[in-house]
């Protein structure tokens, strides 16, 4: 997991960074900001790097994309995400039993989002980092509610009008503490996300 929290670290640093070069390339063409909201369903998860089967989770997020990047027809989008709200579900033993709820907010300072072609319908790819706090240790005494999160998404970007986008994407999630605590399990998530952004 030593990996993971590198992965973590290192889109965060990308981001940063890239960010500070794209101003500096052309500070008058900066684009504007944008805001988004966000809704992501994970109706099920499964044993891949995490072990917790059969959770689901609900989330609410707003999103602030702050950088663009254009090359070779590949619109590239800079941003980051708070989660506002997150609802957690999952089997007390990691695949049956009493279900257990965590409720959690957290912060992705990292999303990078590629959009490719000019059309009002365009597919995209995106992959982000970051962390969330859940109200109690996940996935109980010997776990930790400190959890670092990294997604991977594809989906379509719809163009609605001139200023509103609506994103509609399916991703896979893992979440877990980087083996911080005494107990990792982790989740591995299936998701399906719409956002709105103006």
């Amino acid at each position: 997991m030593v990996i993971f929290k590198w992965i973590v670290w290192g889109l965060i640093f990308f981001s940063c960074t890239t960010h500070h070069a794209y101003g500096q390339q052309d500070s008058s063409s900066t684009p504007p900001l944008k805001i988004g909201l966000s809704t992501v369903y994970s109706p099920s998860s499964f044993e891949a790097w995490g072990k917790i089967k059969n959770s689901s989770s609900l989330s609410f997020k707003l999103q602030v994309w702050h950088s663009n990047l254009s090359a070779a027809g590949i619109n590239s989008r800079i941003g980051s995400e708070l989660i506002l709200v997150q609802h957690l579900k999952y089997p007390e033993n990691g695949t049956g039993g009493t279900e257990i709820r965590r409720v959690g907010f957290g912060l992705i300072p990292a999303k990078l989002l590629f959009a490719f072609g000019s059309s009002t319908i365009k597919p995209f790819t995106s992959i982000s980092s970051g962390f969330i706090f859940f109200n109690d240790k996940l996935p109980a005494k010997e776990g930790a509610s400190f959890n670092y999160l990294i997604n991977a998404e594809i989906g379509f970007e719809i163009l609605v009008t001139e200023f509103i986008n609506l994103h509609v994407g399916y991703g896979l999630n893992h979440t877990s503490n980087g083996n911080s605590a005494n107990l990792n399990p982790g989740i591995d998530s299936h998701t399906l996300s719409l956002s709105i952004v103006i």
